[in-house]
């Protein structure tokens, strides 16, 4: 088997979902469906008010201010722009990871209790779509939220990488003791200051686009852990403490910050 026919074996097998806003539109899932029908997909999230704030610094940092159009308070809701040759890279609409997850029909999509938890805003449209003849998709997910990667506890942290093998197939072991951090942590940025303006979410200056990032987190929380967790082909690691980071959406981030 050469170089070129073993990679394509593996692109067929695996997906690794990085951007869920790409993946879950309306042609790529379609293509998803016609090209990958039995990729394995791995899902990882975050809370909706670090990720926006993450989001939100990376641009500043690499000096693509202008393609953010816009100030924090600015980016709330389902945002567009006639005329523009770039797209909203950043609104917290593109916040609502568990719409685009929800798009992958693991769930029924049919009873209220379920949908409510779906549903947008009131600065939001309904986007992205959740149409009633959507197919099941049968891709076997594997799901976790970010601080996973960085769990300090040595017997979770483990295991993760244990579940993550058993789940992908793969006969050798991850190596090393942990998963490798590529961005630098909030200490060390402090510690080594660029000369770029990051924004603090937590300031109360951004209050409003907080609130509204808070409605999504809390929405997210609910159907995560009622819904998406419990359906079949949804797989987890250590289950219980995914469950209690979810658990945490429901909690405004910077009030253990401050």
């Amino acid at each position: 088997m050469s170089c070129g026919e073993k990679s394509e074996s593996v692109v067929n097998k695996i997906v690794v979902v990085q951007k869920l806003t790409i993946l879950f539109g309306g042609r790529a899932i379609k293509l998803l469906e016609e090209h990958f029908p039995d990729a394995k997909l791995l899902l990882s999230v975050r809370h909706p008010v670090k990720w926006f704030e993450s989001y939100y610094n990376y641009r500043v940092e690499q000096n693509e201010l202008s393609i953010l159009k816009g100030t924090p308070n600015e980016l709330i809701g389902e945002l567009k722009c006639k005329g523009c040759r770039r797209h909203f890279v950043l609104s917290t609409a593109k916040g609502r990871f568990h719409r685009y997850i929800a798009r992958l029909h693991k769930t029924p999509l049919t009873d209220a209790d379920e949908m409510q938890w779906l549903e947008s805003s009131n600065h939001q449209q309904e986007k992205p779509r959740l149409e009633k003849t959507m197919k099941k998709m049968n891709n076997p997910v594997f799901f976790l939220e970010m601080s996973q990667l960085a769990d300090a506890n040595e017997t979770r942290s483990k295991l993760l990488r244990h579940d993550l093998q058993k789940f992908l197939g793969l006969k050798t072991a991850f190596p090393g003791d942990g998963i490798p951090k590529v961005r630098p942590t909030r200490k060390e940025i402090q510690e080594n200051p660029l000369n770029v303006s990051r924004i603090d979410i937590c300031d109360e200056a951004y209050l409003p686009v907080r609130t509204e990032l808070m409605y999504i987190s809390r929405n997210a929380s609910k159907w995560l852990r009622n819904h998406f967790l419990l359906s079949d082909g949804v797989f987890v690691s250590s289950r219980e403490h995914l469950v209690e980071i979810l658990g945490g959406w429901m909690h405004d981030p910077c009030q253990r910050r401050n």
